[in-house]
């Protein structure tokens, strides 16, 4: 999935206009159009914004597809628990997508594509939470 389509999404899931986002965002509605459609992307501070705004990662926003940092063998724990806490976050984005999909009880191509996604997704925070436990010593 592509910025555009994230951006895209993210706006609609939480039912703000194009000219909504463009307000509390302080660009013009024409900025936000540019980068749903994919003519333009913002510069990186805007990047920053639109990632605190929604409560998601830049990473989440700029990949081609989530990519969950897996921890590193050499990793201590404070940085093992931001990987964690990264990965927090889009669990929440994930539930409210889930929800989004369940709505209409039907999964349409698109859906089932995300649906992957979020799969490949949960299946990376089940290693990095695993990976924590590890570091704790508290691995079976």
């Amino acid at each position: 999935m592509s910025f555009a389509d994230r951006l895209r999404e993210l706006r609609t899931n939480n039912r703000y206009s194009q000219e909504q986002l463009a307000e509390k965002l302080m660009v013009s509605r024409q900025a936000i159009s540019k980068w749903e459609t994919g003519e333009s992307l913002p510069d990186i501070d805007k990047v920053m914004l639109i990632s605190d705004f929604f409560g998601v990662s830049m990473d989440y926003l700029l990949k081609d597809r989530e990519n969950v940092s897996e921890i590193q063998p050499d990793d201590n724990m404070d940085r093992a628990i931001i990987k964690f806490m990264g990965s927090a976050r889009q669990m929440n984005q994930i539930s409210e997508e889930l929800v989004a999909i369940a709505m209409d009880g039907k999964i349409d191509d698109e859906e089932l594509i995300r649906l992957q996604e979020i799969n490949t997704t949960l299946d990376s925070i089940t290693r990095i939470i695993r990976d924590i436990k590890e570091k704790m010593g508290m691995d079976r």
